[in-house]
């Protein structure tokens, strides 16, 4: 068996990590208006990017399975039917809409980030033929379908849906194949500089939405719409780092990043997501306590979410290695 990566699972940590700060900011009312909060959850959808680039940067050289889509989507049914079913008596403003979404992970767009992953798969082998292109045509083809997804998106913030995502997923999915297969890409050394560019690229964003004014609508929109330019070449310099990256195969990292995929179902499964922030939590109990407890206790939330799932996680292999 091909030992894995340790740059790209390192990177997939650090990604779920970011999503994991940015969905506890922004998906509570007592966080949502705090007024520095932008530093630290506009980094929450380039990392949802980065995350996709990861899981397009293995998939475009690898062999359709159906077995594969089906573990993913029982992977993701796995957690959120028994979830759902918990929180039908745990939680007493449960929606009917949100008992659905979980028994049924493909409706309303429930774990949505899951649902349109596993409908690239399904797609995968259609858009293969597009690599047997020359590489120019390659080129030609992929700018005009990054101009006309990316430059709406760009122009004026158009929040996703489902057919959006299911557009946009592809369009990264021939993006990451032509890069990197690219010549050019595969004699790129100066990785320091790409990771420098991405950090001042989310840097001038997260400073022009807190302090921009007018141009504060504008800087939002880069930062939170994933098909915007500012977003995925933010993201591709990040992940072009730690694509660059050699440091082999690190058995606890990798064992760590093995969970990141669930940690995002669980932490997102809709029946749960507003009761973990205030039950579980406690957030409105400690959201305007000072700086050096807040961002402590901030620390302690989203490694504990990690920590708590990735214990769930291993539990749940176990038991299936059992079966």
């Amino acid at each position: 068996m091909k030992q894995r990566q340790s740059n790209f699972e390192l990177l997939r940590i650090i990604t779920m990590l970011a999503i994991i700060c940015g969905h506890f900011l922004r998906q509570n009312p007592y966080t949502l208006k705090m007024p520095n909060m932008i530093f630290f959850s506009g980094f929450l959808r380039i990392a949802v990017n980065v995350f996709l680039l990861i899981g397009c940067w293995f998939m475009v050289d690898s062999e359709f399975s159906w077995n594969r889509v089906r573990r993913l989507y029982f992977t993701v049914a796995s957690y959120t039917v028994p979830i759902t079913a918990i929180m039908i008596f745990v939680n007493p403003h449960i929606s009917t809409r949100e008992i659905i979404q979980g028994f049924v992970p493909f409706f309303g767009r429930a774990v949505w980030f899951a649902t349109a992953y596993i409908s690239l798969m399904i797609l995968s082998p259609f858009l293969n033929p597009f690599f047997s292109l020359p590489h120019d045509r390659q080129r030609n083809l992929l700018l005009i379908l990054l101009a006309v997804v990316c430059v709406p998106s760009t122009i004026q913030s158009s929040y996703p849906e489902y057919v959006s995502d299911f557009l946009w997923f592809p369009c990264v999915y021939l993006f990451t194949g032509y890069v990197k297969h690219s010549e050019f890409f595969t004699r790129f050394k100066r990785k320091h500089t790409a990771l420098f560019l991405g950090l001042a690229m989310y840097a001038a964003m997260t400073a022009l939405e807190r302090f921009g004014g007018p141009l504060s609508p504008i800087a939002s929109g880069f930062l939170f719409n994933i098909r915007s330019f500012p977003n995925l070449l933010c993201a591709f310099a990040i992940f072009t780092y730690f694509a660059k990256l050699d440091i082999g195969s690190i058995r606890p990292i990798n064992a760590i990043a093995e969970s990141s995929f669930a940690v995002y179902i669980v932490h997102q499964t809709p029946a749960l997501m507003s009761y973990e922030w205030e039950h579980i939590w406690h957030i409105s109990a400690w959201h305007d306590a000072r700086a050096t407890v807040f961002y402590p206790l901030l620390v302690f939330v989203v490694t504990g979410t990690y920590a708590a799932v990735s214990v769930l996680d291993a539990i749940r292999n176990k038991v299936m290695t059992q079966k």
